[in-house]
């Protein structure tokens, strides 16, 4: 017997009113996503799902991801805002007020006619949910069912939020990850933004700063002179070259793997869900969440190989177990932090609760603390091993000894969401989602207290002359002395809109003038002039700001002893 879908009246919607299959979603094909916050096979089937449907952005198909708390945190609907934001696209989520024995992530497939087709219980494979939904599409047509016009989300309002998910510190520069921006930021120890690495787009391309790409940057660690990236959502493990930006890709084919041995070599290995990481002996210890699994990488060589942990269970709720203690038949369960020191790994396990210690010397795993509600990041302070517990808005101090944990820094010092721990000495790195924020705090002062990290210089948006927005530049040699001309095109805008137009150098020091004001008119050309000290190589930051709205542009510079470099800025019009 057919089952026919309906959508029950007691699912509330995420910003948006009330929504039944007879206002607007009549004659189309839907995929239903049942998905949870806090569970990362959860996050990589929405994302799955998002990049998937792409391509059916202007056919009668619709997704609809139904979010199923299983705990008082993830009823949060600030929480679930923020990490709905940083879907690639919109998507329409409805929440559903009680668990009812879902699997979890879980999927249906349902036809124009309301009838639910498949079934499916996992990540969903993009290539596989493409051809069954096309093939739903296809029938919808060919019997006459498909609706004329396509569903178009009520997309979440636009967030301002960066929303710094990962933090690392080489010693010099404090390195945030952006979920928000999809970026990741080098500050100066005075917050001040020294670099800023990704288009801003999503994808997962590699090359110099501003034309890179990322998914979702989730994790960073240190390796020699490179800051590592753990790209989950592109499955990659990315390197950026802390002196230029460039980025490359270490590991990772770019799409889901579900490998648990390993074997290949760069990107011709598949990674699933790469998450926090350490540095140690000439490589890397990496979480890789998707199978449960510890992996080793040598960046050197492009190797990649499972090292402990395997899968503890199936993808239902909280069906997930603690991992096991013991040696050959060790298991984590969502392994998604680390940190070591002399002889030990230090592992937080987010499905599992648990803090983990890792014997190198004989590879075996045992439980320190298994207290937890989420935690998701860990560092070590002397003879103490913090750890950040996401739901509970708490970082907490364990003793290694006897495995007790006290909280260290928890809501009242102005904790929401802590999702990674970086040190720099006595100073604790704390970026926090919920509050926006990077905190940091002396460890060795009287009183505990947190300082957010004054950043300075974030730009609004970046994009880059070979990239997807309306920047065209023709760089030439810059002769030493002379001036730099932008021009500026606005055509299709409205006379007498006011712009504000700031030109500062990136790198090199290469202009001695970093600020040029103007207002433009419709179809104006504006020439900005700019002296140059001299020879060098760098990139110029334009800034345009119009009517209200700032974008920011980036484009390489290099000036020798002759030639000259023009760049044309063209708007789009409207």
């Amino acid at each position: 017997m057919t089952e026919t879908f309906t959508i029950p009246p007691t699912w509330r919607w995420l910003d948006r009113p009330p929504l039944g299959l007879d206002t607007g979603l009549k004659g189309h094909v839907l995929v239903v996503l049942y998905w949870r916050l806090g569970c990362v096979h959860s996050r990589v089937a929405l994302h799955e799902l998002t990049m998937a449907l792409t391509e059916f952005a202007d056919e009668p198909v619709t997704a609809i991801c139904v979010h199923v708390a299983t705990c008082d945190e993830e009823r949060d609907e600030d929480r679930l805002r923020r990490w709905v934001q940083t879907s690639p696209a919109p998507v329409t989520v409805a929440i559903q007020p009680q668990v009812s024995g879902e699997r979890l992530p879980s999927m249906l497939l349902v036809d124009a006619e309301c009838a639910v087709r498949v079934r499916a219980v996992g990540v969903p494979r993009r290539s596989s949910m493409r051809a069954a939904v096309q093939a739903l599409l296809t029938e919808a047509r060919r019997a006459g069912l498909a609706a004329k016009v396509p569903f178009v989300p009520a997309a979440l309002p636009a967030s301002s939020a960066w929303l710094p998910i990962a933090v690392a510190c080489d010693g010099e520069r404090i390195w945030v990850a952006s979920a928000g921006r999809r970026q990741v930021l080098g500050f100066e120890q005075d917050g001040s933004v020294a670099m800023v690495v990704g288009s801003g787009e999503p994808g997962a391309e590699d090359g110099e700063a501003a034309l890179a790409s990322f998914s979702l940057p989730s994790s960073l660690g240190i390796h020699d002179e490179y800051l590592v990236v753990a790209d989950s959502h592109s499955h990659t493990l990315r390197a950026i070259d802390r002196s230029t930006g460039e980025v490359r890709t270490w590991c990772g084919t770019g799409r889901l793997g579900h490998d648990e041995m390993g074997g290949s070599y760069g990107r011709d290995q598949a990674l699933s869900s790469p998450a926090g990481m350490v540095s140690r002996d000439g490589g890397l210890f990496v979480c890789q969440a998707g199978t449960n699994q510890l992996w080793q990488i040598d960046p050197m060589t492009g190797s990649a190989m499972a090292w402990l942990g395997g899968e503890v269970a199936d993808y239902g709720g909280d069906s997930f177990s603690a991992g096991q203690d013991g040696a050959a038949g060790e298991s984590f369960s969502e392994p998604i932090g680390l940190a070591d020191d002399e002889d030990t790994l230090w592992v937080v396990e987010g499905r599992g609760h648990t803090l983990s210690a890792v014997d190198l010397a004989h590879v075996q795993r045992r439980t320190v603390y298994a207290g937890f509600r989420r935690p998701v990041a860990v560092v070590l302070h002397g003879d103490r091993v913090l750890v950040a517990d996401a739901f509970q808005a708490t970082v907490f101090a364990v003793t290694a000894s006897d495995g007790q944990a006290v909280p260290l820094l928890g809501p009242d010092h102005g904790l929401v969401e802590p999702v990674s721990l970086a040190m720099h000495g006595d100073r604790l790195l704390i970026a926090d989602m919920g509050a926006d924020a990077v905190f940091v705090c002396d460890l060795a002062a009287d009183q505990v207290k947190l300082s957010r990290l004054p950043v300075t210089g974030i730009p609004e948006r970046v994009v880059s002359a070979a990239g997807p927005a309306a920047l065209v530049a023709q760089a030439q040699e810059l002769r030493e002395h002379s001036d730099v001309s932008i021009r500026i095109d606005t055509p299709g805008h409205d006379d007498g809109l006011e712009a504000v137009v700031d030109v500062v150098d990136e790198g090199t020091q290469l202009l001695a003038c970093d600020r040029h004001e103007a207002t433009l008119v419709k179809g104006s050309m504006v020439t900005v002039l700019l002296p140059v000290e001299g020879p060098g190589v760098g990139a110029l930051r334009i800034r345009l700001r119009l009517g209200g709205v700032t974008t920011h542009y980036v484009m390489p510079a290099t000036a020798t002893a002759s030639g000259e470099l023009e760049a044309t800025l063209v708007l789009p019009t409207g």
